[in-house]
């Protein structure tokens, strides 16, 4: 299932007919709109994101509602050796992600892992979460803010986004799931560079990261804690150091303590009031986690303030193409 988009070549629209295909079957209480057709309509040029899916199995990939691309599913089913091309309007778009999803039902619900957010259901909000509560969201994430392709963009108010750049990054600031790797095309730019986590893995989550250092004391009890996420007896996902202090959901492995806890507050660096050269300073940058996120995956956030070596931009009309399992 494809649809085919772009950014650039912004002054003219282009319908294309819609493709009619095999779909997976609906069940009743399927949420409606979740898959799209092949082709939809076309800005021209190559889609500015395609998201293929290289894993033995199925994938869904969720996309954040709060700033959701137009005319796109919150949640695309993707099988294994398939890929899905995403739309982005002209107008650019501010700070949407995208995550993987797997062991859902037909719906994209249900999940066995990747339902990190809840909804009243239907295409514009997301699936109920499955009975045992929302899942942490320890997801290997694309956070993307893609440029505005109008002129002027800082003073358009045909933009979205204020800038002409697209922004991207791959994160694993509240912790990771599956390896993943993001390249680019149509910008050679030193600042737009690819992100190859492909060595993700989770066996190599910290089994006794040293998260005992407090703001203003030492912390034993947390000398060494456990960031893996097991679920059914298998390793599921990594918990970053901050997530693991502050999830809540005590079911998937939290320690339920606040940011502000002297115990986590330089672990999650929450603004106000730590600011990115206490954070950097503190000993977060030092942990098991961080170190082996930026040994698998360099470039890629691995806490809140690790913006020396993540986080690029490249000219609006750069394609984008992110791979689960490379």
């Amino acid at each position: 299932m494809r649809k085919v988009l772009h950014l650039w070549q912004v002054f003219g629209f282009l319908l294309m007919a819609s493709a009619i295909f095999s779909l997976p079957p609906k069940t009743a209480g399927a949420s409606p709109g979740m898959y799209l057709p092949l082709v939809l309509k076309s800005y021209g040029g190559p889609p500015p994101l395609t998201v293929k899916n290289n894993c033995s199995y199925t994938i869904w990939v969720q996309q954040s509602k709060e700033h959701k691309l137009t005319d796109t599913p919150l949640v695309q089913k993707i099988e294994a050796g398939q890929s899905f091309d995403y739309a982005v309007d002209p107008k650019g778009i501010i700070s949407t992600r995208f995550w993987p999803k797997w062991g859902c039902n037909a719906q994209g619900e249900n999940c066995l892992w990747g339902q990190s957010v809840s909804g009243t259901g239907g295409p514009d909000d997301y699936a109920p979460c499955p009975a045992g509560g929302c899942h942490a969201p320890a997801d290997s994430k694309l956070e993307v803010s893609w440029g505005c392709a109008y002129p002027n963009p800082a003073t358009n108010p045909q933009c979205e986004h204020d800038k002409s750049q697209t922004f991207y990054n791959g994160s694993a600031v509240d912790g990771y799931s599956l390896p993943f790797k993001i390249t680019r095309s149509g910008d050679s730019a030193a600042s737009c560079q690819d992100i190859n986590c492909s060595g993700l893995n989770l066996a190599a989550c910290p089994k006794d990261d040293n998260l005992s250092q407090g703001k203003t004391t030492v912390h034993p009890e947390y000398s060494s804690v456990d960031l893996r996420i097991i679920l059914g007896g298998q390793e599921t996902a990594c918990f970053s150091p901050c997530k693991k202090m502050n999830y809540p959901q005590n079911p998937f492995g939290g320690l339920n303590l606040p940011e502000q806890n002297d115990a986590v507050i330089l672990y999650c660096c929450p603004d106000p009031p730590i600011l990115s050269p206490e954070c950097n300073a503190g000993p977060v940058p030092q942990t098991k986690y961080v170190t082996t996120v930026h040994q698998m995956c360099p470039n890629t956030y691995g806490f809140a303030y690790d913006d020396s070596l993540a986080g690029f931009n490249c000219h609006y009309n750069t394609k984008l193409t992110l791979t689960f399992c490379p």
